[in-house]
């Protein structure tokens, strides 16, 4: 069990479109459950125009915080949030507890939590091969996504792609915030694949992948395709079924943040 001296650091990576901000909520919940949040902002949401941000350099940046994190001796969790799952699985590889203990260096990565239609994808793999695969190839530009000729990208119902239906229509205003603060994103990273093995393929880390029966972004079938590569792959990780959006950190943060904190612990 996790104690006020030995919990780990929550490190977000976050989903496209998104900055710090959008995890206030969730943040809150574990700051008071004693636990320590860094939610770095990704460069591909930026808000650049033109994009100058991609799967690559989120990934150099993911990578070097969690090294340094580890480096000072510290634990960390990770919670990958749909495009953050890219994120997350190719930046993590290696930096597993055990695997840098055995390499005599402190720290490193404990848990990978991929929640929010999180992308644990195989390697050599982008979104947009997940979405076509699983019969959503042709929603994606020009349907879910607008884009402009540099290749910023928004998403086109943003409120009920990631709140749905219910949560909008129970919380307008809340929902129009949180719609109102996201940021113009490299379109192109969602054609950008995976380049190194992945982080769940690290016997090191406790991997948990949480499925969000609700998701209108990443709908379920996108999800079990992912769940069916990682299981090909003899990945061992922890399922967990839930009706949640593909915002959970949104609609559904205190069990969001119950789920972590009962992740970590074990």
């Amino acid at each position: 069990m996790a104690t006020a001296t030995t919990k780990p650091v929550i490190l977000i990576a976050g989903a496209s479109c998104h900055t710090p901000s959008h995890y206030d909520k969730l943040a809150k919940l574990l700051r008071e459950a004693g636990y320590e949040v860094q939610a770095p902002q990704l460069a591909s949401s930026n808000g650049a125009r033109p994009p100058n941000g991609d799967l690559g350099t989120d990934t150099e940046l993911f990578r070097s915080l969690a090294t340094k994190l580890a480096d000072a001796n510290r634990t960390i969790a990770v919670l990958s949030h749909s495009y953050g799952g890219m994120v997350a699985t190719n930046a993590l590889y290696g930096l597993s507890v055990g695997g840098r203990a055995a390499d005599g260096l402190p720290g490193g990565v404990s848990h990978l939590i991929y929640a929010g239609g999180s992308y644990a994808v195989p390697k050599g793999t982008s979104i947009a091969d997940k979405a076509t695969e699983a019969g959503f190839g042709d929603k994606i530009r020009g349907f879910a996504w607008t884009f402009e000729e540099d290749d910023s990208a928004v998403m086109t119902w943003p409120d009920k792609m990631l709140a749905g239906d219910e949560y909008t229509s129970a919380h307008p205003d809340e929902v129009a915030e949180y719609v109102a603060a996201l940021q113009r994103y490299n379109g192109k990273a969602i054609y950008d694949c995976v380049t190194n093995t992945p982080a769940w393929k690290d016997k090191g880390l406790k991997v948990v992948y949480v499925v969000g029966a609700q998701d209108a972004t990443a709908p379920e079938p996108i999800q079990r395709s992912m769940i069916e590569a990682m299981r090909k792959e003899g990945a061992e990780f922890e399922l967990v079924e839930t009706q949640w959006t593909h915002c959970p950190n949104l609609t559904s943060e205190k069990e969001l943040a119950d789920l972590l904190i009962n992740a970590v612990s074990k």
